[in-house]
């Protein structure tokens, strides 16, 4: 059984035909995710937890929230097998600052940018599934797969953020 469901999908491939925001990655540009070419790998997590930081109080209640780094990490190393199933470009994307984006990718020395969608504006465009800790709004785990701009498929949820890459590398193969 797979531990990732497709929950937004459609006949044709494209479920998203309005433009999506542009948002603010870790090398400083903004991207705009509608002019995207080719395929593009979206990940959603809910925050970095910067070290010697306590964890948010409340997420041992919502365990699959738990830190994003072993998703990003996951990604990171499956990431030749991405680009040889025709993926251009990857990117993680949280409600966090860029501050604390940045200390992530340096930290976890990914090879990716993290974008930014701290105001929500991707999350209601797309309706993205989110949670509340301790007031703040932080996006659930997912994965989606863009073409050209326009999402073709969106996992969720996801409870192996491990698994995420190999679920994804199945539908681009399949």
């Amino acid at each position: 059984m797979s531990l990732l469901r497709k929950v937004i999908t459609s006949e044709q491939g494209r479920v998203s035909h309005q433009p999506l925001p542009a948002l603010q990655g870790t090398d400083g540009n903004w991207h705009a995710l509608s002019a995207l070419q080719g395929l593009t790998v979206l990940f959603t997590c809910p925050r970095p937890t910067p070290p010697n930081v306590p964890q948010v109080p409340g997420w041992i209640q919502v365990g699959r929230h738990l830190p994003l780094a072993p998703q990003a990490r996951a990604f990171a190393a499956v990431l030749h097998e991405l680009q040889a199933a025709g993926v251009a470009q990857i990117f993680g994307i949280s409600t966090s600052g860029h501050a604390e984006q940045k200390q992530l990718v340096k930290r976890a020395r990914l090879p990716f940018h993290f974008l930014s969608d701290q105001q929500l504006r991707l999350a209601a465009k797309l309706n993205l599934p989110t949670f509340e800790v301790e007031g703040q709004t932080l996006l659930e785990r997912g994965a989606m797969i863009l073409r050209d701009g326009a999402v073709q498929t969106h996992f969720h949820p996801i409870l192996a953020p491990e698994r995420s890459p190999s679920e994804v590398l199945n539908w681009l193969k399949g």
